[in-house]
């Protein structure tokens, strides 16, 4: 498991309800995980996470094994 440092910065007051509504559908236990998702993602979508975390985050399908055909 990795260790985490803590970071505090603050959300403008219209922010709070769209990542609670976000933190409710997803089930999170808390908004801190909502938030660490949203980073998560956003550093995967801008391409600064490896392939295997792009997976872990549902955003890359994961490796076939199945052998590929040229047609």
């Amino acid at each position: 498991m990795t260790k985490s440092n803590g970071t505090t910065f603050y959300l403008s007051e219209d922010l709070v309800p769209l990542v609670d509504k976000l933190k409710q559908r997803r089930q999170d236990p808390t908004r801190a995980a909502t938030l660490r998702f949203l980073i998560l993602r956003s550093l995967a979508e801008l391409g600064y996470l490896p392939s295997n975390q792009k997976r872990a985050l549902g955003l890359e399908p994961p490796h076939s094994t199945a052998p590929t055909v040229d047609t």
